[in-house]
């Protein structure tokens, strides 16, 4: 694990390193450098393993491949076995020179032999190419751009800011995106021009030319059992093979425990696996209300399965003085409100551990989000009030060999986060920045998404789009950041790819069962788990963002938003800013200032250079 970065079609070492040097907190440990005629590759890493760290870059036998990793591969030892029988010769036990054997195999096709999380680049000398790759998850970044005939990359945006021909021209459909789904989606970035690599995709880029294509995706086959305990017993399974994985590290390994059903089944199977104790860490909103509070709960089960419990104090003041720096390792507006309490985890955990694990991921391929439930809903009263032209868009459908119709999923489907309605966008708006993004529609991108999968059902392709878009770029987006803005390494027991290859044999109504969400995962915790967990309502990262702001950071964002602040952007009516400051009478207007604070935070820091 680390960060890695590079370009083709120059040769500037002194630039390699600055590039390496802003990626320093993914990678304190272990640095490594390449530069051949018009190719330049940079690694840093965090120097998990002992055995494998400092032997990057790494290249084949003849040193025609050279690879740089960001990630870890599990099924390292079947495949250099293969490899190894096949007639390869390695020089060590790096997963970026497994990488490099591989392709030198199998091609182009050798990411879909992967198991693991990671982001590489692999410059093949003889076809004087470069090779950009990302995990089918997208547990690891990797952003691109191409200025003045170069080819810059990074495992984040900052970097690519240093590079000569870069432009910090803010892109106004991006700008528009975050207003809309609160995050960024995939391949675009908040800068016109600069690309993100999508989950699942990798680009060649050779003589000027750049080719994009997807190796792996997710679709849900037609037939699919329905008997629970087959599922049950089979998640159980696959999801403790994948913890082993997992707790193979030479450095102290903790777990991020919140009281739910997702970490504390992590915790039980852990128990079971190791019998030992292992450090656990839960955060407390410490000037927020009960509806806040879940520490009892994290307590009962550190307590059962003997975990060493920490419990981490975060208040208004803490954010305040943090969210610059939040906003630094963020690179993107990201109006997700949970970032605040990771980058609190994460910072009082590194004192302790160097590798955390969480449960985060299950909600997307399990149905974890109550939002599904109320999109269901909705679907059954369409379905209910208007039978006969339903009727009639499945049966076009059906003879158009069509899967999707526009009666079947909402055309409007933003995914979950629903912070600034239609109405409010435009009071919100200038006319200046409605005259820019005329005619853009951002809900296209999950309506193109469900048109995509097999599946007719709605839980299917509400769940597939959400895989797509908001668990890449906005849940792990904030997941790495937050950890590597402190050096830990994250592991993600339920994206493991047989786990996610495994959910989509697994029928909609197992997934939301009588709008009871992730019933199938809690029929596998059974006889795990007690009973209150499995049982009680899902309480998710909730952030007390109303309790803040009527403390310090009420005054920061009064502070930060004023109207010098927000006339220079061009963008945004200062009125209607001033008014949900003041209003705050809803739990939206809560997130529309934080949303509003944090795009702001982000133009000082990276356009305007404060």
């Amino acid at each position: 694990m680390g960060g890695i970065c590079g370009f083709l079609g120059l040769n500037d070492k002194k630039l390699l390193k600055e590039m390496r040097d802003t990626l320093v907190h993914r990678g304190p440990g272990e640095k490594g450098l390449f530069i051949d005629d018009s190719v330049g590759l940079a690694v840093r890493e965090l120097s998990i393993s002992n055995d494998i760290a400092g032997y990057q870059p790494s290249h084949n036998e003849d040193e025609s491949l050279t690879v740089i990793l960001d990630g870890e591969l599990f099924n390292h030892r079947q495949i250099r076995d293969d490899l190894i029988h096949k007639g390869h010769v390695f020089s060590n036990d790096c997963d970026a020179e497994l990488i490099a054997h591989l392709y030198e195999e199998y091609g182009i096709r050798c990411p879909q032999r992967l198991d693991g999380v990671y982001a590489f680049a692999l410059w093949d000398k003889k076809k004087k190419k470069i090779i950009l790759c990302r995990d089918n998850v997208g547990v690891k970044p990797l952003y691109y751009v191409i200025a003045d005939g170069n080819l810059f990359f990074s495992s984040e945006l900052k970097s690519l800011l240093l590079c000569p021909g870069v432009k910090k021209d803010v892109s106004a459909e991006s700008l528009y995106d975050y207003f809309v789904f609160q995050f960024i989606p995939a391949p675009k970035t908040i800068f016109s021009g600069i690309y993100k690599i999508k989950p699942g995709h990798f680009l060649e880029y050779s003589n000027r030319n750049t080719i994009v294509n997807e190796y792996w995706d997710l679709d849900y086959p037609k037939k699919r059992t329905s008997d629970e305990s087959i599922h049950a017993n089979n998640i159980r399974e696959i999801l403790l093979k994948s913890i082993e994985k997992r707790l193979k590290c030479n450095v102290p390994l903790g777990l991020y425990l919140s009281g739910g059903i997702d970490s504390s089944l992590i915790l039980a199977l852990i128990n079971s696996i190791t019998g030992e104790s292992i450090p656990t860490f839960h955060l407390i909103f410490e000037d927020a209300g009960k509806e806040f509070d879940e520490s009892h709960y994290a307590r009962e089960l550190s307590s059962k399965f003997n975990s060493i419990h920490t419990e981490i104090h975060l208040t208004s003041k803490d954010v305040v003085e943090s969210l610059p720096d939040i906003v630094y390792h963020l690179d993107e507006p990201l109006g997700d409100g949970t970032v605040a309490p990771m980058y609190f985890m994460s910072k009082k955990a590194r004192k302790h551990v160097k590798v955390i694990l969480m449960g985060e991921g299950s909600d997307a391929i399990f149905g974890g989000h109550y939002s599904l439930v109320k999109e269901l809903n909705k679907h059954r009263s369409r379905r209910r009030l208007n039978p006969v032209s339903f009727l009639r868009g499945k049966l076009l459908a059906k003879k158009n060999n069509d899967v999707y119709w526009q009666d079947y999923v909402d055309p409007d489907y933003s995914g979950p986060a629903k912070v600034f309605n239609d109405e409010e966008r435009d009071e919100l708006f200038t006319s200046v920045f409605a005259e820019e993004i005329k005619g853009f529609f951002p809900p296209t991108i999950y309506g193109n998404c469900h048109k995509r999968i097999r599946s007719q059902h709605v839980l299917d392709k509400l769940l597939y789009s959400d895989f797509k878009y908001q668990l890449p770029d906005d849940l792990l987006t904030k997941i790495d950041r937050m950890n590597m803005a402190h050096s830990i390494e994250t592991r993600l027991p339920y994206l493991d790819q047989n786990l996610v290859e495994y959910s989509k044999l697994i029928p909609w109504n197992l997934k939301i069962k009588d709008s009871n969400i992730k019933y199938i995962l809690k029929k596998s915790a059974e006889n795990i788990l007690p009973t209150s967990v499995l049982t009680r309502r899902k309480q998710g990262f909730a952030v007390p963002i109303d309790y803040w702001l009527k403390e310090e950071l009420g005054e920061y964002a009064e502070y930060v938003l004023d109207a010098e602040n927000i006339y220079r952007r061009k963008y945004f009516n200062h009125e209607y800013v001033q008014r949900i400051l003041k209003k705050q009478d809803r739990p939206d207007h809560f997130m529309q200032v934080w949303h509003l604070l944090v795009l702001e935070l982000w133009y000082q820091k990276f356009v305007d250079g404060d």
